[in-house]
């Protein structure tokens, strides 16, 4: 991608190795990811396309609505070739990390200059929402790496409105709730671009009709959009974790700074080695002394500052209202660029004001945080996901013929790893008085299921793994519940 000409920053290297640092840099963050890509789904989501790539089913969940189509297409490729179908979708997570560093690096060189980006670019794939996200079979990757795209295009000095559609357009067949990043972008890009307004619109529709038109075809039409309507409507009416279902903004306001500071600017806390607190205090303080020269009109055109900006901003705002940013801090990875963005400033300004300290202090900041990476990438790799543990555990202690497990959130899980077992979806324990069992069977339930500490009965097993690997899902336990909960026959 071609970025606006602005004036390069001084820095010690030579144009050629600034041309090729993108690409190097590219090449650096898929080299450390590629062996880090799991081959076991890591949360119900996972599972779900993972069961797409072996029989896509709407109706079934595999995927949920709107069903993925760029994403499910990509990773059915790679996993024609022989991989496993987890390996294949986190080798499309790695690979969109690759070019998103490619992207955003080439995209800032000459906006801070060629040593500053190498930094800002380094953070990025650091960071533990980096880290983790693209070595896992999810789309949230991609999404944010093509987002970007869409993005940065509208900041050219003649954008093309037909590029910036077409790319926008594409983001909703990979994840569409990162269409919020993008959006702003594509009507700025409209508005300026009225000689091809009307292709790009155009265009825009043709390609996602195009792009959804199979799934159409394999669901039909009419059970599609039955099935994008009762998703939608859920998500924000009872399962998405939205404003709507939570609406208590002081811990909505405390998780998202909470995953800000831990997750996408490598902070400590109270469970994480304590080296990161120096670690995120200063790549916080540089980011804050990158946002003030930003503010102060640093990055030249100003448009470009103010377009990025305010649809990192836009895409914040969703985050905070339509999202579950309660449990799910991955929602927050689109805005990791911007941030990175804002170290790259900072780490240019402190190195023209302490051209010999300000490095060596941020280099150790990142350096902090490169350690704590590996060790997260690991976990993910080897350590096995409480979900999977669990539905092992079942599968070795527990008759199928004979058990019945009610859980609010593992139902797929567990029904991809234990096909014969007898899994019940409730919202609530409340629900449990509703069932009808016979008297030979046993109740287990998961502990994910609201109000389930109220319930009598006694945890078999438990199984918990580092919470900034499996933020939602990090502690499950398996619980039996005794049979005057529920009605027998």
């Amino acid at each position: 991608m071609v970025t606006a000409p602005t004036p390069a920053r001084t820095d010690s290297l030579s144009a050629p190795l600034a041309a090729l640092l993108p690409w190097v840099a590219g090449g650096v963050a898929l080299a450390f990811r590629l062996p880090f890509c799991v081959s076991t789904p890591q949360d119900p989501d996972g599972v779900r396309f993972v069961r797409a790539l072996l029989r896509y089913d709407l109706v079934q969940g595999h995927p949920h609505p709107p069903g993925y189509p760029l994403f499910i297409a990509l990773g059915s490729a790679v996993h024609r070739l022989g991989p496993s179908p987890a390996w294949s979708l986190s080798l499309i997570s790695a690979l969109a990390l690759s070019a998103l560093i490619i992207l955003f690096t080439r995209w800032c060189i000459p906006r801070v200059g060629p040593s500053a980006a190498a930094q800002a670019a380094a953070l990025l794939m650091l960071v533990p929402l980096s880290t983790t996200l693209s070595a896992r079979p999810l789309s949230d990757m991609l999404g944010a790496a093509i987002g970007w795209w869409a993005l940065l295009s509208a900041t050219r000095p003649a954008a093309d409105a037909r590029r910036t559609a077409a790319l926008s357009a594409l983001v909703l067949l990979v994840r569409a709730s990162t269409f919020a990043l993008c959006a702003p972008a594509l009507i700025l890009a409209l508005g300026r671009d009225r000689r091809h307004r009307v292709v790009a619109v155009a265009v825009f529709a043709l390609i996602t009709v195009l792009g959804y038109l199979p799934v159409i075809i394999v669901t039909g039409l009419g059970c599609f959009l039955r099935l994008v309507f009762h998703h939608g409507t859920g998500h924000f009416q009872r399962f998405g974790g939205t404003v709507i279902t939570q609406p208590d903004l002081v811990a909505r306001s405390r998780a998202f700074l909470w995953t800000l500071w831990t997750h996408c600017l490598g902070g400590g806390w109270a469970d994480r080695p304590t080296h990161l607190l120096a670690a995120g205090a200063i790549v916080t303080a540089t980011s804050l002394v990158g946002l003030t020269a930003l503010l102060r009109g640093a990055d030249t055109p100003v448009r470009t500052s103010r377009l990025v900006a305010g649809s990192a901003l836009f895409y914040a705002a969703w985050a905070y209202f339509g999202q579950n940013i309660l449990w799910s801090p991955r929602h927050l990875l689109p805005i990791l660029p911007a941030l990175a963005w804002c170290f790259g400033v900072g780490v240019s300004a402190l190195s023209r004001r302490w051209s010999r300290a300000a490095p060596a202090v941020v280099l150790v900041a990142l350096v902090s945080l490169a350690h704590e990476s590996f060790r997260l990438a690991r976990t993910q790799r080897d350590a096995p996901p409480p979900t999977s543990s669990l539905a092992l555990w079942l599968s070795h202690h527990t008759d199928a013929a004979h058990t019945v497990i009610a859980t609010a959130q593992l139902g797929p899980w567990i029904r991809a790893l234990i096909p014969a077992a007898r899994v019940i979806d409730i919202q609530d324990a409340h629900d449990l008085s509703r069932l009808r069992l016979t008297a030979t069977d046993t109740l287990f339930v998961t502990s994910e299921v609201h109000g389930v500490s109220f319930v009598r009965g006694h945890v078999r097993a438990r199984f918990v793994r580092d919470r900034y690997v499996n933020p939602a899902l990090y502690d499950i336990a398996i619980i039996e519940v005794a049979p005057l909960v529920y009605g027998c026959r």
